[in-house]
């Protein structure tokens, strides 16, 4: 080796190592994790994903690989696959391997069940390999592209303060750091990655806005997107002193979501908002709600259980089980009528019933049950999270009471006023929606109890 040679190679591995180490300095400045922590780092095989993977390997972290093949590119997700498979091996780096091939490219919003197919397959593994935290690669580029995506969805603070470094498990160490310094690790370092094309395309939101919106904004100004990523960190500033006020002035109203939540409209209205959006009101909703021109006695509900009124100087927030009727004991023969909220019931018995008259006690808004089999009181109830009917006709099998009412279409304001009928801890029927295998008519039956909603 010529001395020219000795020289150059000495450099190379000099550039090389100064490279590795401030990636690894960004890393280790955000305090994020330790090598005491086992991780679970999710590759793709692109540029991103293998100088994550390439970084912490050389630092000696303790890493475990995941990759997902979907089987959307052909032979290009075949060779992904190899790819991330063949480095991990050589380095003798566990590899977890999800195949899934239920997606197609016209499988209708793919990103994001793509995504959902992922983040179970991720957080599955990091139960079952009891490790710490899940990894992704994550960077500045991604928080710009995914700010342009909220703020075109019209979000808050909370939403265009795009991606966030640390989420409950999932941490992404990358987000300071530019594409090009990754590319420029991969470069130094002879990192192997590949290219997915279908990124140059403009099929997705997210591609459409990094080649049709960041791409000219980066040949007006080189700077763009770090000056972008500058002012998506003073809004998060901006949105942790407003968490900070809106914590105070929740303390101050005595807030409490299982009670009454009476809201002055006077109030101050980004309150009244980051309040709403908790509650989990929808955006178009919270629009509607705080509107002046909204209609005194509008009434709104959430996902979550809660009732909005609309009053001439306040809102008032009610949780359902506030307004559910109140549990009741029924037992035989008394009363044959009894009220469940608004609603009316009828009980009644039929002795010495012949199994070949069955088809006579078939009518709207009747069930009817082997009375024999029922031990009384019969209790009367609103539905509580975790019910579960073995229903007449599945075979013994059991299903959620809310996934009833889901396949009933059942509004969510009205799930509370269906009355759940109960004997010995086991769930006889769902209002008139369905009733139990375990209580039905059979031959053998000799008494019929019958319940009606009039």
């Amino acid at each position: 080796m010529s001395l020219i040679q000795y020289f150059s190679v000495h450099v190379l591995r000099i550039l090389h190592l100064c490279v590795m180490k401030n990636l690894h300095k960004v890393i280790t400045n955000q305090s994020l994790f330790t090598k005491n922590n086992k991780l679970l780092l999710a590759v793709s095989g692109g540029a991103d994903s293998m100088a994550l993977a390439d970084v912490l390997f050389r630092a000696d972290y303790k890493i475990e690989i995941a990759h997902v093949n979907y089987n959307l590119r052909a032979n290009d997700s075949l060779l992904d696959m190899n790819l991330v498979k063949d480095w991990a091996d050589k380095r003798e780096i566990p590899f977890h391997l999800l195949n899934d091939y239920s997606l197609s490219k016209d499988t209708a919003d793919l990103q994001r069940k793509a995504r959902e197919i992922r983040y179970h397959f991720f957080f599955e593994l990091l139960e079952t390999k009891q490790l710490d935290y899940l990894l992704t690669a994550h960077h500045q580029d991604d928080v710009v592209e995914t700010f342009f995506l909220h703020l075109l969805r019209g979000s808050g603070l909370k939403g265009l303060k795009s991606i966030e470094a640390h989420q409950q498990k999932i941490i992404r160490p990358f987000l300071k750091l530019k594409k090009e310094e990754l590319l420029e690790y991969n470069k130094q370092l002879d990192v192997p990655f590949r290219i997915d094309k279908s990124n140059e395309q403009c099929d997705y939101q997210r591609n459409k806005i990094r080649n049709l919106i960041l791409s000219p904004l980066n040949d007006i100004d080189h700077l763009s997107t770090e000056k972008i990523g500058r002012s998506i960190q003073y809004l998060k500033q901006a949105d942790q002193f407003i968490e900070k006020q809106y914590l105070h002035w929740k303390q101050k109203h005595e807030i409490r979501f299982e009670k009454e939540i009476i809201l002055s409209k006077s109030d101050e209205l980004i309150f009244i908002q980051y309040l709403l959006k908790e509650l989990e009101f929808n955006s178009k909703e919270i629009d509607k709600i705080i509107d002046p021109s909204c209609q005194t006695g509008a009434v709104f509900y959430n996902s979550i259980g809660h009732i909005l009124f609309v009053e001439s100087l306040q809102y008032r927030i009610k949780p359902f089980s506030s307004l559910a009727p109140e549990t009741l004991f029924i037992d035989m023969p008394y009363p044959g009528t009894f009220h469940f909220g608004s609603i009316r019931f009828n009980l009644s018995k039929i002795e010495h019933f012949e199994y070949s008259n069955l088809r006579s006690l078939i009518k709207p808004n009747r069930l009817f049950f082997d009375f024999d089999k029922i031990k009384f009181p019969i209790q009367v109830r609103s539905w509580n999270e975790g019910d579960r009917i073995q229903i007449l006709g599945l075979n013994g099998k059991s299903k959620k009471v809310q996934d009833v009412f889901t396949d009933k279409k059942i509004p969510l304001a009205e799930k509370n006023s269906q009355a759940i009928f109960i004997s010995n801890q086991s769930i006889i029927a769902v209002d008139m929606l369905v009733s139990s295998e375990l209580f039905k008519v059979d031959p053998n039956t000799q008494n019929v109890l019958i319940i009606e909603r009039n």
